[in-house]
C-alpha cells in the first residue's frame, strides 16, 4: 500500500457458527497470500483475532465503553500499512446498530466511509441445531434436548431479517449478507468465501485448511452434560465450565467410532421450527437474496430429518460404573481448579468496577489435571 491510500476497513460480525472461527485463524496466522494486496486483522495480545471485547462494547448494555473503543480503533487503523484491515467478533451481532454507525462516523470517519460489512447466515434449523451442540457441549445448560429447545425456542436468535435489517438500514449496499450454505459459498469454504468478499476480483491463495468446531457426539455431549453438572454443583461458573469442556472437545477424536452418531434434529423439532421461522426464511429471502434459499432449505430440513429425537441422556450411553467414574473425576477437576474461581461477592464487586471481568482463569495444566481431563477424553470418546 502507498502512502497515499487509506486503508479500508473490513467488518466482519459473524453470524455465530457460521465458520468465524476458521475466517479468524486464517487471519491470525496470515494464511491469505495476495501478490495485488495486503492484509491485516485486529489482533489481541494474545493473538486472537476474535475482537470479542471491541465488540461488546457496542451492545445495548455498554453505552458508556463505545467512543474509548472508536478513538482506539482508530489510532489501529491510522498505524495500518495494510490494504485491508478486518476487525471481526461475532459479538457484533448482537450490536446496536445505530450506536455504532455513530461512534464509526464520528470517531474514525476517515474509515467509517467506505468500510464493508460482511455477515453471514446459517438455515435456521441448522443454527438451531448448533446452538443446542454450543451450550450442551460448553456447559452453559446441562439440560436434556428437551429443556433446552424449549428455552432456545424462546430466545429469538434465529429472527434473522430485522437484526440483519438494520444493518442494511445503516449501511446500505455496503452491508453483505452471505447464505452460510455450502453449495453457495465459494469453492464450498468460509475461508474462501469471506476473502473474495473481501478482496473481490484479486487473485488469492489460502496456505492452510481450517476445520475448527467439528461438531461432537451424542455420547460425547451426554458426558460433558455429567462433567458440566458436576462442576456447576461444585461452584464452577459457567466461564469456568466453558474453558474446561473446551479443553476436552478439542481432544476428542476426529474421527469418532461409526458407531457414535452425530445429533440431528428430529422431523418433530424440524416442523416446529418451520412453523415460528418460515415467514422469517421468506422474508430473508426476498430481502437480501432474491431466491427461495433458506425457504428451500428449511422445507428441505423436514423432508430429511429422521423420526428419532436427539438423545443425550448420559444413562443411554454410559453404563453406571462409567458414569460413576465420570462424576469422580469431573470433582477431582473442579476440586483442582476450585482455587482460581473468585468467591461471588468479591466477583461482584470487581464486575462494577470492570464489567465484562473475568470470573475464571484456566490454570496451567499440570500432569495431575492432564491425566484426569485425558481419561475423561477417553471415557466420551
Amino acid at each position: 500500500m502507498t502512502k497515499r491510500q487509506r486503508t479500508k476497513l473490513v467488518l466482519h460480525i459473524g453470524d455465530p457458527k457460521t465458520g468465524t472461527s476458521s475466517i479468524q485463524r486464517a487471519i491470525e496466522r496470515n494464511s491469505i497470500q495476495c501478490e495485488d494486496a495486503t492484509i491485516g486483522g485486529f489482533v489481541r495480545e494474545n493473538g486472537s483475532a476474535n475482537a470479542i471485547s471491541t465488540a461488546r462494547a457496542f451492545s445495548p448494555k455498554r453505552k458508556g465503553k463505545s467512543r474509548k473503543v472508536g478513538d482506539e480503533l482508530n489510532a489501529w487503523l491510522n498505524k495500518s500499512e495494510n490494504d485491508y484491515s478486518i476487525l471481526s467478533s461475532e459479538f457484533f451481532s448482537g450490536a446496536d446498530v445505530p450506536r455504532l454507525k455513530r461512534v464509526f462516523s464520528n470517531r474514525m470517519s476517515d474509515y467509517a466511509q467506505d468500510a464493508k460489512i460482511i455477515a453471514y447466515a446459517r438455515p435456521h434449523a441448522g443454527r438451531f441445531l448448533a446452538a443446542f451442540v454450543q451450550r450442551t457441549k460448553n456447559g452453559l445448560s446441562t439440560g436434556d434436548f428437551e429443556s433446552s429447545k424449549a428455552k432456545l425456542f424462546t430466545s429469538g436468535f434465529i429472527d434473522y431479517t430485522p437484526r440483519f435489517a438494520s444493518w442494511r438500514d445503516a449501511f446500505g449496499d455496503r452491508f453483505v449478507l452471505r447464505p452460510f450454505v455450502r453449495s453457495e459459498l465459494v469453492e464450498g469454504d468460509i475461508v474462501a468465501d469471506f476473502f473474495t468478499e473481501v478482496l473481490g476480483d484479486r487473485q488469492f491463495t489460502i496456505n492452510q485448511t481450517f476445520d475448527e468446531n467439528i461438531s461432537p457426539t451424542e455420547r460425547a455431549l451426554a458426558g460433558l452434560r455429567v462433567f458440566n453438572r458436576t462442576l456447576q454443583e461444585r461452584g464452577i461458573p459457567a466461564q469456568g465450565r466453558d474453558r474446561l469442556s473446551k479443553e476436552i472437545h478439542r481432544n476428542l477424536p476426529k474421527d469418532p467410532a461409526p458407531d457414535r452418531t452425530k445429533p440431528k434434529l428430529d422431523r418433530a423439532t424440524v416442523s416446529e421450527i418451520a412453523d415460528k421461522c418460515m415467514d422469517d426464511a421468506k422474508l430473508l429471502d426476498s430481502t437480501f437474496f432474491k431466491r427461495p434459499l433458506f425457504q428451500t432449505d428449511l422445507e428441505k430440513a423436514i423432508d430429511n430429518a429422521p423420526t428419532t429425537p436427539i438423545d443425550v441422556s448420559p444413562d443411554t450411553h454410559f453404563s453406571q460404573d462409567e458414569q460413576e467414574e465420570l462424576q469422580d473425576l469431573s470433582r477431582q477437576v473442579a476440586d483442582a481448579v476450585t482455587s482460581e474461581v473468585m468467591p461471588q461477592k468479591v466477583m461482584d464487586t470487581v464486575k462494577k468496577l470492570r464489567p465484562g471481568a473475568s470470573k475464571f482463569t484456566l490454570p496451567s495444566i499440570d500432569s495431575g489435571l492432564r491425566k484426569k481431563l485425558d481419561r475423561i477424553v477417553e471415557i466420551l470418546a
